[in-house]
Parts: C-alpha cells; sequence; structure tokens
C-alpha cells in the first residue's frame, strides 16, 4: 500500500492523499473467513498505520506486531513530499484512537 501511495503520489505531481479505514461488514464479510470486531480491526489498523508512516518516511523497516510483519521493506519511489493520510472514523471507540482532540 505504501509503494502505491507513492507511486500515485509521484504520478499526480502530489495531489494525492491517502485514506485509510478499518473496513466494515457491508463489503469485506464476502471474502467467507469471517468479518474481525471492531476493535480488532481498528488494532489491525494501527499497525498498518505504523508500517505504512514508516515506509513512507523512507529508509527500511522492519517490524512484527499482532497482525503485521516485515523484514526489511522499502518504498523506492518517495516523492520530495510526505504522502498525506486520511483515517476515516464512524463511533466513539475509532474517534477516540485515531483522530485525537486537537487543543488550539
Amino acid at each position: 500500500m505504501a509503494q502505491k501511495a507513492a507511486t500515485v503520489a509521484l504520478l499526480s505531481g502530489n495531489r494525492f492523499l491517502l485514506g485509510l479505514g478499518a473496513g466494515e461488514n457491508l463489503n469485506e464479510h464476502v471474502v467467507g473467513r469471517g468479518w474481525p470486531p471492531a476493535n480488532v480491526r481498528h488494532e489491525m489498523l494501527s499497525e498498518a498505520l505504523d508500517v505504512i508512516t514508516a515506509l513512507l518516511a523512507g529508509g527500511y523497516v522492519t517490524y512484527s506486531g499482532d497482525h503485521f510483519r516485515t523484514d526489511s521493506a522499502k518504498v523506492w519511489d518517495l516523492s520530495d513530499q510526505r504522502v498525506p493520510i486520511g483515517i476515516a472514523v464512524s463511533g466513539q471507540q475509532s474517534i477516540a484512537r485515531f483522530a485525537p482532540a486537537r487543543t488550539p
């Protein structure tokens, strides 16, 4: 995902925002492997954000979490501007985790 985001950012002249979310049952449950509860999906999204953010910062990334693992991954074609990431939230749990209140 990070490599694709970096490539689209380069091709679009940095007019790209990577939108991510924890998913919802409406479309994804059809894969036949069950659908994790919101708290597990939020854990997965947090880990994915850690990996994607590190990859988009440059360098090699090694990561081992409860849901994802990578060994010496690297994004090869990074733009001179960091790819912005937008996180979709809905409900108090995801708001508290991914959209903390900001003070002016």
